[in-house]
Order: C-alpha cells, then structure tokens, then sequence
C-alpha cells in the first residue's frame, strides 16, 4: 500500500500541477519518477528491517543452542 501510495501521490500530483500550471505533462513525469524514487528508499528501508530483525533473530537463536550445549 505504501508503495502504490507514493506512486500515485507523486503521479497524481504531477498531474494536478500540469493542469494549473499548462505545462504538458512534464511534472506528472517527475512527480512519477519521485513517487518510484520514494517507493525504492521504502522497500530499502522494509529490507534494511526485515535485515536486522533476522540478525536479532538468529543471534538468540545461537545463544540458545549454546546455553543448552552448555548443560
């Protein structure tokens, strides 16, 4: 949803501008290329989450095998 949601935004608003400002459609065509731009840097940011949570994870993971080796 966030995803589609910065696209359109960015779409959607270019094209509100080009109707104020008569300018074609050049500002629909950068408000879709920041719209893609701002998707990318939150799939970035969801992997870099996902990334950390997996780390989290398989550290506790570790310790577990090792306390119970421990025994």
């Amino acid at each position: 949803m966030e995803i589609a949601g910065e696209v359109l935004l960015g779409l959607l608003g270019g094209r509100w501008l080009d109707q104020k400002l008569h300018t074609g459609s050049t500002l629909a065509l950068v408000g879709l290329g920041l719209g893609l731009a701002a998707a990318v840097q939150a799939v970035y940011r969801a992997l870099k989450r996902a990334n950390r949570e997996a780390d989290r994870i398989e550290q506790e993971e570790h310790k577990a095998r090792k306390d119970f080796n421990d025994r």
